[in-house]
């Protein structure tokens, strides 16, 4: 798939060629209308049941967090797979199929992995620039099985100026080099005189077409271009990123319709799990909330009732006795009626029969 472009140029001219296609109460004892009376509180929630409620609403709390951690996962996975099938740049192709790597058999490595007759665009650089890119045609040739030749094209190649030439080159280098169809070889030849044009283009073996198919080869190519266009890198270094995107891209399997709705489907779940919880964790301070009030509305009751209730002992026995302020009770004991006075006086009402 020769191309000729430009180091500032956004697109150009591209053609791809192959030679293979709880309740509670309490009793009291009061004095009203003359006799002592045994009765009830109204029913009151205790403080078991607002400890109880304090228990319930930890555990909402704790899986009002899980819900919201397990929601976060699910994004992640959703935003993971969203990235991960994509380009890391938007010039540069989407794979859309599906590929498996070449068998072993089918591609006899060979110790050389680039040829430059240029000089000086990779023999030339840096040490650490090299092994990055013999790194980088390793790990292609790990992913899909096939191993990338990559071929600088010198002097020599002036004579080079079209598509049909270009690929016309690449097919006899390719024969020459190797014996199996399972390689992929790269050329590129820019031009000189600092013009940041170039030509390149890329040709499979018959059996590598299988993984670098038309598609494959355009994102190598588009990988390419992103990258010369970028003049920080070197060109070693340009050549090795640009084969590591395409291996990870051409390797990636396309997410599916089906994967794509359970992931939603997963992600709605989540977020009904965790709006349900908020909803629940409301309704549980709503009702701690009003349990609070109603105890604090049982102190006053009880706080204004101790105000008008008095415990006397009885001035014949000496039992004690509840008895509200200004009314008449009787012992429980002896059976004595007792008045007992707005300021809290007790006083016998029948004398002593005995």
């Amino acid at each position: 798939m020769p191309r000729d472009t430009g180091r500032n140029q956004s697109s150009s001219d591209r053609s791809v060629f192959s030679t293979h296609t709880a309740d509670t109460s309490h009793t009291r004892l009061h004095g009203e209308n003359g006799g002592i009376e045994e009765g009830s509180a109204e029913p009151w929630q205790s403080c078991n049941t607002v400890v109880q409620d304090d228990t319930v609403a930890r555990r909402s709390k704790f899986l009002n967090v899980f819900a919201v951690l397990l929601l976060a996962v699910v994004v992640w996975l959703v935003w993971g797979m969203l990235s991960e099938y994509q380009s890391a740049d938007h010039a540069v192709t989407k794979s859309t199929i599906v590929r498996t790597p070449l068998a072993t058999e089918l591609c006899q490595p060979c110790g050389v992995w680039y040829q430059d007759d240029w000089g000086g665009w990779l023999d030339t650089v840096f040490t650490a620039d090299r092994t990055m890119l013999l790194e980088a045609e390793q790990t292609f040739y790990d992913k899909t099985g096939v191993q990338p030749f990559l071929w600088i094209v010198g002097e020599d190649g002036a004579s080079i100026h079209t598509v049909e030439q270009l690929q016309q080159a690449a097919e006899d280098k390719y024969d020459e080099l190797f014996q199996d169809g399972g390689h992929l070889l790269i050329i590129f030849r820019e031009y000189p005189n600092g013009s940041g044009k170039y030509l390149s283009g890329c040709f499979a073996g018959a059996d590598a077409e299988t993984v670098m198919d038309a598609q494959a080869c355009r994102i190598l190519m588009d990988s390419i271009d992103t990258f010369y266009a970028k003049t920080s890198y070197t060109k070693a270094e340009m050549f090795a990123r640009a084969l590591g995107m395409t291996a990870n891209a051409i390797m990636k399997r396309p997410i599916t319709t089906l994967q794509m709705a359970l992931l939603c489907a997963a992600a709605l779940l989540v977020g009904v799990i965790a709006v349900s919880m908020v909803r629940h964790t409301r309704r549980i301070r709503a009702a701690q909330a009003r349990d609070c009030a109603m105890e604090l509305e049982r102190m006053r009751l009880a706080d204004e009732q101790a105000r008008r209730d008095v415990v006397v002992p009885c001035p014949r026995c000496g039992t004690t006795a509840c008895i509200r302020q200004g009314t008449v009770g009787q012992c429980s004991f002896c059976g004595a009626h007792i008045r007992v006075s707005r300021d809290g006086d007790a006083r016998v009402l029948e004398p002593d029969t005995k």
